[in-house]
């Protein structure tokens, strides 16, 4: 853990538009306050580039989700705070290259990254380079997959 930080620890599992966001209480050495961010379940994904100083309900993961997409459409995100290509993902967006109008070349995801498996359960992108994130997903994250990475029906 962080220096500053007493505790980390899942609080709360939410579900909003079919997709669940895993809700994170920070507790801080010298200090009262507690911060809460918001992760992606089936990615793992941090999508709070500032931590909400309450327990968000699902109402603010709403308006969080739609503040980044709109955010990510239009090209005010801070490159610092998001991994464009995974917030694509966790929105269940396409990303288009600039000039481009069918959305990326043929040979890698929206970013230019080597796609390297696509979950058949939620559509979460895994890349080249990132087997083991690919693993937990299936074994930990994603509950619409079997063990072996297949599709539940």
């Amino acid at each position: 853990m962080g220096n500053n930080i007493a505790d980390r620890r899942d609080v709360a599992v939410l579900t909003v538009r079919g997709r669940g966001f895993r809700v994170e209480r920070i507790a801080w050495k010298n200090s009262d306050g507690l911060s809460f961010d918001v992760h992606d379940v089936a990615t793992g994904v941090c999508l709070t580039a500032e931590s909400y100083d309450w327990q968000p309900r699902e109402g603010d993961v709403v308006e969080l989700l739609d503040r980044l997409k709109s955010g990510l459409e239009d090209g005010t995100l801070d490159p610092l705070d998001h991994d464009r290509a995974e917030l694509a993902t966790v929105l269940g967006i396409e990303l288009l290259h600039e000039g481009d109008e069918d959305g990326g070349d043929d040979e890698g995801g929206a970013d230019g990254r080597e796609v390297n498996w696509q979950c058949p359960g939620c559509f979460a992108v895994f890349y080249v380079g990132e087997e083991d994130l690919a693993v937990d997903h299936v074994q930990i994250h994603c509950d619409k997959v079997d063990g072996a990475g297949r599709a539940l029906s």
